[in-house]
């Protein structure tokens, strides 16, 4: 054997050992951190807690809804029986209603909410044969009743029918 072949020999060796010290040492480190973490558990960074001066106003107390009359269309339910009676319930009297039935030949009755226009058209010339409608006005009122606002045409008097009906 010549010289080289044994300082490569050993040059190997010693290489073969650097590296088996290096993998024991590493080991050694993942073996020192595994019982770190086994011993200490996870870290849980803290948030920071700010302290300004909030001051936030307590919501209001928000009721279940008891609607007096529905708002959509879809949700009202067709007149299954037209009964005039049903429909237009009783006259109205008061001063500014007093006032319309002189000056504009008109009358006011409070109807069914569900009611229509056309419906209490029929209804009112249903239950007083001799008169004739010109036109209908409806308001919806927030105490959840409807008026109707029934204009006679123009050769019959308002009041003349209120005299007949027994209201004046």
């Amino acid at each position: 054997m010549s010289k080289a072949d044994k300082t490569s020999k050993k040059e190997d060796q010693s290489k073969k050992q650097d590296q088996a010290k290096k993998q024991a040492q590493l080991a050694k480190k993942q073996a020192q951190k595994a019982k770190q973490r086994a011993t200490q558990g996870k870290r849980i960074r803290k948030t920071r807690v700010h302290f300004q001066n909030r001051f936030h106003r307590e919501k209001p107390l928000a009721l279940e809804r008891a609607p007096k009359f529905t708002r959509h269309t879809r949700q009202l339910k067709p007149l299954i029986k037209f009964d005039p009676h049903s429909i237009i319930k009783n006259p109205l009297l008061t001063e500014k209603d007093m006032k319309k039935m002189e000056d504009e030949n008109t009358m006011v009755f409070i109807v069914d909410t569900r009611a229509t226009k056309p419906q209490i058209k029929k209804a009112f010339e249903k239950l007083h044969e001799k008169s004739k409608v010109r036109s209908v006005n409806t308001l919806n009122t927030f105490n959840g009743v409807k008026k109707a606002y029934i204009r006679l045409a123009g050769d019959q008097d308002a009041l003349a029918l209120a005299n007949a009906i027994g209201v004046l």
